[in-house]
């Protein structure tokens, strides 16, 4: 399951994932994620959050390579990915899979949303 909402007024956008995907959801999820970013002017920060994630196969880590391509692309600065602590694995995939990119994100780690978007107002 995904869900993803581009906040224009505070320019980021929020990309939640729950469990582990398989290949048409990834390929929908990341075509949503790539609309919603198309509301957003360059510059703008990606809240990613993984807490309910589950590490992903090398097919589906290719599709969300594209999508973190796409994204930089279009102008994203910058990521917060939400970690919880069952998602140790899925945040290393995909640290792992924005180097692969080489798409060059300024990335941090938060705990919980609140920390992200404080994260957010303190780097802006």
């Amino acid at each position: 399951m995904y869900e993803t909402k581009a906040h224009a007024d505070e320019s980021y956008l929020y990309i939640r994932l729950v469990g582990m995907m398989q290949q048409a959801e990834a390929e929908e999820c990341v075509a949503a994620v790539i609309a919603e970013g198309k509301r957003l002017r360059p510059g703008f920060s990606i809240i990613n959050d993984i807490t309910e994630a589950r590490p992903t196969s090398p097919e589906i880590a290719e599709i969300i390579k594209k999508g973190q391509t796409a994204l930089f692309a279009m102008g994203a600065r910058r990521v917060i990915r939400i970690v919880g602590p069952g998602a140790a694995a899925t945040s290393l995939q995909f640290a792992r899979t924005q180097r692969e990119s080489h798409v060059g994100y300024e990335s941090h780690i938060a705990g919980t949303l609140e920390d992200a978007l404080a994260i957010l107002q303190r780097i802006r």
